[in-house]
């Protein structure tokens, strides 16, 4: 924020607040305008879509209402004996050998129903706290404790595929660019290890899920606006998470799933008139479940509950686990096959198929009854639908016999998965991805 403030706190210690954007927008004004989404932006147009006086892209604070997460960043230096001094904002060593610094940062953000500047937490004293704990130890313990933790969870799976080659010796920028015209099969291995590191370093029980750009985003307005876009990303984000043991790391996707699924009842029953939970391809911090886009290709997909609901049941499938099945899957996957099992509908041909629906973000062509090309994106019973419906009704009736509950619900889906439309094949042998062979 640029009206953040530097403070010193005695001689060794400085303190950082400010305030993110309490609205940011992913597109420019112009582009927003050009095609007609003012509506979706009361902050800064007004009923008619013209901007309001202080409209821009980012806005902070007073301009909007003093809405936005407020952050305390706290930094210590503990090296023993180092002379310091403060000058201002500004911590000066001097005379030393080395510096210890401790950073610490909190914010104000209270949980994804609630708001973080007007019912947020105080994250000084968060920040604080987490000073004065990692202040207490010294440096080598702070080291050892650190190296155990990961260590802990990075020991848990290895991969070798080969010995490294002379490419091994290449800066990895070099390497992944000699990879297409010289086999370096132990390249694959490092990737496996590096996504272990992003996963362990980036998604721990108590955090936010990795998001697009996980938590080494430095924009303040980042790609895809750092979300969580469910049709695959947040998915393939977790995929390590039970087949490398990294257990502790998939939690905070289940808790982002169970909170997907508060405000998703809301949106299956305002929107669709049904019963469930439903979500669509994107998410945020937030928890938004509705449609967030202006392109059917993207937004028009209510099957990310189904698609999610998966990582529960898989994690159920590795541990074992009959309180995590019944407590916390059993709501998520059975509610998710709720409402799908009621937005099926019956085609020409006696099958069932999801009355409307896309292959996410893809497009098809095909001849219109005039005579002209066209691209569409939208059709009945697209072949993703039928296999997530497929998939969740299979596990939710095999956890409903586990559990010995659910069986009114059971036998329906049961009834319905042997009417599902059965994968078919098109002109050219392949898996057809829409209802026609497009």
């Amino acid at each position: 924020h640029p009206t953040g403030r530097a403070t010193a706190i005695g001689s060794d210690e400085l303190s950082l607040e400010g305030q993110a954007p309490g609205f940011a927008l992913r597109r420019e004004l112009e582009w927003e305008e050009r095609n007609g989404e003012q509506r979706k932006y009361p902050e800064i147009y007004d009923d008619e879509g013209q901007r309001l006086d202080f409209a821009r892209q980012v806005l902070y604070g007073n301009d909007n209402d003093g809405r936005g997460t407020r952050l305390e960043v706290r930094l210590k230096d503990i090296a023993p004996g180092a002379a310091m001094r403060q000058e201002g904002s500004t911590l000066r060593v001097e005379n030393a050998g080395e510096a210890v610094l401790i950073l610490t940062t909190a914010t104000s953000f209270n949980g994804y129903d609630r708001s973080p500047s007007r019912a947020g937490m105080n994250p000084a004293i968060r920040a604080a706290a987490d000073l004065r704990a990692a202040s207490a130890k010294p440096y080598t313990a702070l080291l050892s404790a650190h190296t155990s933790d990961y260590q802990r969870l990075f020991d848990r799976a290895d991969l070798s595929l080969g010995s490294p080659g002379p490419a091994a010796e290449l800066p990895t920028d070099q390497r992944i660019r000699a990879f297409a015209a010289n086999p370096d099969p132990s390249l694959a291995a490092l990737y496996f290890h590096f996504g272990r590191y992003l996963m362990i370093a980036g998604s721990r029980p108590g955090s936010q899920p990795l998001n697009l750009q996980g938590i080494w985003n430095d924009e303040v307005i980042p790609p895809w606006a750092s979300a969580y876009t469910v049709d695959i990303n947040a998915a393939m984000n977790y995929w390590l998470g039970e087949t490398a043991s990294l257990q502790d790391c998939h939690e905070p996707l289940f808790r982002m799933v169970e909170e997907l699924m508060q405000n998703g009842r809301k949106v299956a029953q305002d929107t669709y008139g049904l019963p469930g939970w439903v979500a669509h391809h994107n998410t945020s911090i937030w928890r938004g479940a509705q449609p967030v886009d202006g392109q059917a290709r993207a937004s028009f997909w209510p099957m990310a509950g189904g698609w999610l609901a998966r990582h529960l049941w898989d994690h159920y499938l590795y541990s074992g686990d009959r309180r995590f099945l019944e407590d916390r899957a059993w709501p998520v996957m059975s509610g998710a096959a709720e409402f799908l099992s009621a937005w099926l509908t019956e085609a020409a041909d006696g099958t069932l198929v999801t009355p409307v629906g896309t292959s996410p973000e893809n497009i098809f062509r095909y001849t219109a009854a005039d005579g002209t090309k066209q691209i569409a994106s939208v059709s009945q019973g697209p072949t993703m639908d039928l296999a997530i419906i497929r998939e969740l009704f299979a596990s939710t009736i095999a956890a409903s016999k586990l559990l010995n509950q659910g069986q009114e619900l059971a036998a329906r889906l049961s009834d319905q998965l042997a009417r599902l439309r059965p994968f078919r094949t098109g002109s050219k042998g392949q898996l057809l991805e829409w209802e026609k062979d497009f």
